[in-house]
């Protein structure tokens, strides 16, 4: 008889771990449905503040923004015409090592539609060009966007504040 009592004591116990494994699994489970929601409500907060942002603050690649800084220096003398578009996209194809050239041109054009001034635009990209460029890099940007400019004083100045604001002032 105390032999039976123990396998029923036995059963009960292994019954009993086994609820007990149940209910660890299911709060498990829940535990990694909310780590998911919340790592999806974090994403979703990273994505509303990068699109409420204007697109040069949030632009990331220096290819992109170096062609962002040179249309804005280029436009500022006037609309852009065939032949700067022209020279645009062979400064990008030679200096910036682009393929596709025209939808580089249609981006940078995209990014500084909302901003005239090109002072604004070296402003905003500051940053990244101090942080991804090396002096090298930096030399062939003021480079590039000084055989795109013409002898307008805007655009002079432009390239003068560049400069300044990329720590290259005579």
């Amino acid at each position: 008889m105390h032999i039976l009592l123990a396998i029923l004591g036995g059963l009960g116990t292994l019954a009993f771990f086994l609820y007990r494994l149940g209910m660890f699994s299911r709060n498990a489970g829940e535990l990694v449905d909310t780590a998911e929601k919340v790592h999806g409500a974090w994403r979703r907060h990273k994505f509303r503040n990068r699109a409420e942002r204007p697109a040069l603050e949030t632009e990331d690649d220096p290819r992109a923004a170096a062609a962002a800084i040179a249309v804005s220096i280029v436009q500022c003398a006037g609309p852009i015409g065939a032949e700067q578009e022209q020279a645009l996209r062979q400064e990008f194809e030679s200096v910036l090592q682009i393929d596709d050239s025209e939808e580089l041109l249609s981006y940078a054009r995209w990014l500084t539609k909302e901003v005239v001034d090109p002072n604004t635009v070296s402003a905003r990209l500051a940053e990244l060009f101090n942080t991804q460029l090396g002096p090298n890099e930096k030399h062939d940007l003021i480079d590039m966007v000084t055989r795109l400019s013409g002898d307008d004083p805007v655009q002079i100045e432009a390239i003068r504040h560049l400069k300044s604001r990329l720590g290259m002032e005579h």
